[in-house]
């Protein structure tokens, strides 16, 4: 039987890192493209959820209402009204990872975010705000397809970085959340006509949006 010699093995040993060093993107992108896709079906079925909750409730897409800390906003709310199971999975976007412990913890401020308006700074002349309630009401909207709703979001405090239930589109207050740019440069974005979309940083733009975190945390202006 034939011995291979030390040459002939290093060799070998070479050859097969350089098509690892080759591949890895590919596999990096591949499993980047996939947690996208779950994060979109994600966001789809939370939709679906806002509707369900909006046929209840005049018709209205809930944004927060009185709570305690994060009590009030949309993610404990819908799951207080019965209309999503708290569910890590089904409510945080896989390339934000959040331990079972951390999501049991707070859960109420690590769900996907939801567009925090201000009475003061309208989207497309819709008030979203009164004493006790912060909601959408599609019909007041001029073009569904373009009034976003939920996303990919972030916040940082006292160092920690993590999935934030709100977010600002209308500044950049990195601590309240802000649109976060995990998906290749490209956050997911739930509009309420039910469609979700990556878009990128023009786009963004368009939009309305002031600014976000990149996939590195770091705060970039658009």
């Amino acid at each position: 039987m034939k011995k291979f010699t030390l040459i002939e093995i290093l060799v070998v040993v070479a050859i097969i890192g350089i098509l690892a060093s080759l591949l890895l993107p590919s596999l990096s992108s591949a499993r980047d493209k996939s947690r996208a896709s779950v994060c979109k079906n994600n966001l789809k079925q939370i939709g679906i959820a806002a509707y369900l909750y909006a046929d209840d409730n005049e018709g209205s897409l809930i944004v927060s209402r009185p709570g305690n800390s994060h009590d009030g906003w949309w993610a404990n709310v819908m799951y207080v009204d019965g209309y999503l199971p708290i569910a890590k999975g089904a409510m945080t976007c896989p390339s934000m990872p959040v331990s079972d412990a951390e999501w049991a913890a707070s859960y109420k401020a690590r769900a996907y975010g939801v567009v925090r308006d201000k009475y003061s700074n309208q989207r497309d002349g819709v008030n979203m705000e009164t004493t006790d309630l912060r909601f959408v009401n599609p019909p007041e909207v001029e073009s569904a397809s373009e009034f976003f709703h939920y996303a990919d979001s972030a916040a940082k405090w006292n160092g920690e970085f993590y999935q934030a239930v709100a977010f600002w589109w209308d500044r950049f207050q990195a601590t309240q959340g802000s649109i976060h740019l995990r998906h290749d440069n490209r956050p997911n974005v739930w509009f309420i006509d039910g469609h979700v979309q990556g878009h990128s940083i023009g786009s963004l733009g368009q939009l309305g949006f002031h600014g976000g975190w990149t996939k590195d945390q770091v705060q970039l202006p658009f």
